[in-house]
């Protein structure tokens, strides 16, 4: 496990990642999509046996699909912290929900606006909500996470209607007036799962028990010995919400082609998260960094179809997408960031990137290779060998001592560097008022 060592002296990009043509004389519009608490293996394109995703798909074979792609933590707030910033949570410190930002933190929008793009951003879920400094070198933030007046509407309202006429309002206004960056992201997906017809029951037309997908997390019923007819058909409905917003962004995507903007464009499709049923015994996410609330789908799609149908088995992470942006609109990075352009990383993988997750400050994870460490709460340890055990069942530590001395030796060199370099981002401690507490616990994110 020699190659956990950090990449580029602290995997920190300075510049000088290989550079991309746009294919054009001017730089790129960048649409950046999030879908929250996507599985990629929840899509067809990834081999799903659903037909969830055919727009996603579509994108995807016009692009370059990341098969092994990862978040920095299994949860909204810093997720995407690190997916505007390519700072790991370890460093950018918004890591438990009640912290603002540090203004030292460069955002995507930040880079872009300063290069004379119009920026963008239309956002529906409540870690996303400008109070977190996410709204920095944003022209336009639309949060619409203030219209969740009630646990009821928080935790069963559709978003991506309104996601999907914002966007495209933003898209009629801005006309060819020059390069833009537009960031939507899509709640849906998160629990509850409570799609609209016909997607409620398009996955599972025959059930006839009465589990249902809302008020999920106080649903006394949901736990690992659950009836498993009942979790097939929460699986469903979270297939159909899946489906829904697949809808939605294909829609987006055939108003871009319609404008004879697609073509022209960098699109990245990823998500925050990903979500457990049980594989290891939780719900949900927030709980652990098992690959089933890492794994996340990437999907770049170059200007002028560069690299079109290219797959990726690399290990890739959201981490990268800020430099990825970055280079290929031939902008250089002020400072450090953690990440780096995807544009040049092998389709096989050869010598790895380390990648690494938080959770809550205490748990932790590092990825390298076939290998990947996991430091639970307290003492204790897992190691895992992905290629012969990608589900991630097989503790090898005992199997694996060397491995495993070398991985944990390399984490803490890792973490005793991060907290040096996290001095140079202070974060500000933020209150949330009743209303936002109890539209919070509605979600599952009670404390």
């Amino acid at each position: 496990m020699a190659a956990l060592a950090l990449w580029g002296a602290m995997a920190v990009c300075t510049g000088g990642c290989s550079r991309c043509g746009t294919g054009g004389t001017g730089p790129p519009s960048v649409l950046l999509i999030s879908v929250d608490t996507l599985r990629p293996d929840h899509l067809s394109a990834y081999g799903y046996n659903r037909r969830t995703s055919p727009n996603i798909d579509r994108l995807a074979s016009d692009g370059i699909l990341f098969l092994n792609a990862i978040s920095t933590t299994s949860w909204t707030l810093p997720a995407h912290v690190s997916m505007l910033t390519s700072l790991y949570p370890d460093v950018h410190g918004v890591i438990r929900g009640r912290e603002r930002l540090s203004e030292n933190a460069i955002l995507c929008s930040e880079y872009l606006k300063e290069a004379g793009y119009r920026t963008y951003g239309v956002v529906s879920g409540p870690f996303l909500n400008n109070r977190y400094g996410y709204n920095q070198g944003f022209d336009v933030y639309d949060d619409m996470t203030v219209s969740f007046q009630s646990k009821k509407q928080a935790s069963r309202g559709s978003t991506s209607p309104y996601v999907h006429r914002r966007a495209v309002e933003i898209l009629d206004g801005h006309a060819n007036t020059g390069p833009f960056f537009l960031f939507l992201h899509y709640w849906d997906p998160h629990y509850d799962y409570a799609p609209p017809s016909p997607y409620d029951d398009m996955y599972d037309p025959e059930y006839s028990g009465d589990f249902e997908g809302e008020d999920l997390a106080r649903n006394e019923r949901l736990r690992p010995d659950m009836n498993r007819r009942d979790l097939d058909h929460l699986i469903a409905l979270y297939d159909g919400e899946i489906a829904y917003t697949d809808e939605h962004i294909g829609k987006i995507l055939t108003r871009l082609r319609e404008q004879g903007l697609y073509d022209r464009m960098l699109i990245i499709l990823t998500s925050d998260h990903g979500e457990e049923f049980f594989e290891h015994g939780n719900f949900g996410h927030r709980k652990s960094l098992f690959g089933e609330t890492l794994r996340v789908p990437l999907i770049v799609k170059l200007p002028r179809g560069q690299l079109a149908g290219r797959r990726v088995s690399s290990t890739a992470g959201i981490i990268d997408i800020l430099p990825t942006i970055l280079d290929v609109a031939h902008l250089t990075p002020r400072g450090g960031i953690h990440g780096r352009s995807l544009l040049g990383v092998p389709a096989e993988p050869r010598e790895e990137t380390s990648y690494y997750a938080d959770l809550f400050g205490s748990m932790k994870c590092a990825q390298s290779g076939p290998w990947k460490l996991i430091k639970n709460r307290g003492p204790g340890y897992l190691l895992y060998h992905l290629p012969r055990d990608p589900g991630e069942k097989h503790d090898l530590q005992g199997e694996a001592p060397q491995e495993l001395a070398r991985a944990r030796a390399e984490l803490s060199r890792w973490l005793e560097e991060t907290s040096i370099e996290r001095r140079h981002f202070r974060t500000r401690k933020i209150e949330h008022d009743r209303a936002t507490e109890e539209m919070l616990e509605s979600l599952g994110y009670g404390d």
